[in-house]
């Protein structure tokens, strides 16, 4: 398979995800600048602008009618998917670091899972040796994959949270997505501003890359 990378991102990757369909990829950065992409060719599609700061996570509803995101700019913002036009703002008293989950991951490297009827803690495993800092499910909801500090991601059961296999690279991970149309995961990852000693998008590592499942 031909490995593509997405040139665009100056910043490090904090969190990738397919729509539904898994013909569009979006990323965002520690930059206000949101991309969308074909994932067939990694062709930029467009961007979505209006944040202020580094943009931490974002979702995509089910129909692609809508997408949100959240940003250290203390806010959440609701954007048209195929116009780009911003539609909401909900403004924060703290940094948005998740817009929604289902499962909880911890800088202990430590992952729960909670009952969606009570909230309660069901279940609680420890594979990763530092922060989680993504977690998104397949297509089908059968599995899972989760992105860590640990320069790995990892993808469990489900049902069982039973570990299925790791990915590894040689810089944190900030981002994981399981694409809903191919046997692939695809890894966001990126060093501190102040670990990079130039701006080139390879030597800084501010990238994505593709793993077959």
């Amino acid at each position: 398979m031909r490995p593509i990378l997405l040139q665009g991102p100056e910043h490090a990757i904090t969190q990738i995800k397919y729509n539904r369909d898994g013909d569009l990829l979006f990323t965002v950065a520690k930059d206000p600048v949101v991309n969308v992409w074909y994932s067939v060719n990694g062709e930029r599609l467009g961007t979505y602008n209006g944040h202020t700061g580094a943009v931490w996570c974002m979702d995509v509803d089910w129909d692609m009618r809508h997408v949100l995101f959240g940003s250290a700019d203390n806010s959440c913002r609701l954007f048209d998917c195929e116009t780009g036009k911003q539609l909401a703002l909900l403004e924060t008293n703290s940094a948005v670091r998740t817009c929604g989950f289902e499962f909880g991951g911890h800088e202990n490297g430590e992952l729960n899972q909670y009952s969606a009827k009570s909230g309660e803690i069901v279940n609680t495993i420890k594979e990763h040796s530092k922060q989680i800092n993504d977690i998104q499910s397949s297509r089908n909801m059968t599995m899972f994959i989760t992105a860590s500090k640990d320069c790995t991601a990892k993808l469990f059961d489900t049902t069982t949270l039973e570990h299925q296999k790791s990915f590894r690279t040689e810089i944190p991970v900030n981002s994981a997505a399981l694409s809903p149309i191919y046997d692939q995961v695809v890894l966001g990852g990126g060093q501190e501003a102040m670990d990079v000693t130039t701006t080139s998008t390879r030597i800084g590592k501010f990238e994505a890359r593709f793993f077959h499942i």
